[in-house]
C-alpha cells in the first residue's frame, strides 16, 4: 500500500507540476504577445512623434513666413498711403491750376473780381489780382 500511496501522491504531484508548467507556458506566451504589442505601440509612438515634430517645424516656418508677409504688407500699406497723399496733393494742385486757368479766362472775358470769386472759389485777393492783370 505504501507504493500505491506513493504513486498516487506522485501522480498528484505530476499533475500539479504539469499544471504549473502549463501556467508558465501560458504566461510566457502572454508575455511574448505583450512585448510584441509594446514594440508595435512604441513604433507607432515614434512615428507619431516624428510626424508631430515635422508639423511643429512646418508651423514654425509658416509663422515665420506670415510675419515676413505682415511686415511686407505694412510696408505696402505705408507706400499706398504715401501714394494717396501724393495723388491728393497733385489733384489739389491740378484743381488749383484749373481754377486759376478758369479765373484768367473769365478775367479776359471781362468778368469782375466778385464774379471770378463766385465761379472759382478763389480768395478775394487772388480774384482781384487776376481781374486786374488779365482784363482785356
Amino acid at each position: 500500500m505504501s507504493l500505491s500511496l506513493f504513486l498516487s501522491n506522485f501522480g498528484y504531484a505530476g499533475l500539479i507540476l504539469l499544471a504549473v508548467i502549463a501556467i508558465i507556458l501560458m504566461i510566457n506566451n502572454f508575455q511574448k504577445k505583450s512585448l510584441n504589442l509594446l514594440r508595435r505601440l512604441s513604433s507607432t509612438y515614434n512615428d507619431i512623434e516624428t510626424v508631430l515634430a515635422r508639423m511643429i517645424n512646418s508651423v514654425e516656418q509658416i509663422n515665420s513666413r506670415l510675419a515676413s508677409m505682415e511686415t511686407k504688407l505694412e510696408e505696402i500699406d505705408e507706400a499706398v498711403s504715401r501714394q494717396q497723399q501724393e495723388l491728393t496733393r497733385l489733384a489739389d494742385g491740378f484743381h488749383s491750376q484749373s481754377q486759376m486757368s478758369k479765373a484768367i479766362e473769365l478775367a479776359r472775358g471781362g468778368a469782375s473780381a466778385s464774379e471770378i470769386m463766385l465761379t472759382t472759389n478763389l480768395p478775394k485777393e487772388e480774384a482781384e489780382a487776376i481781374a486786374r492783370f488779365h482784363r482785356a
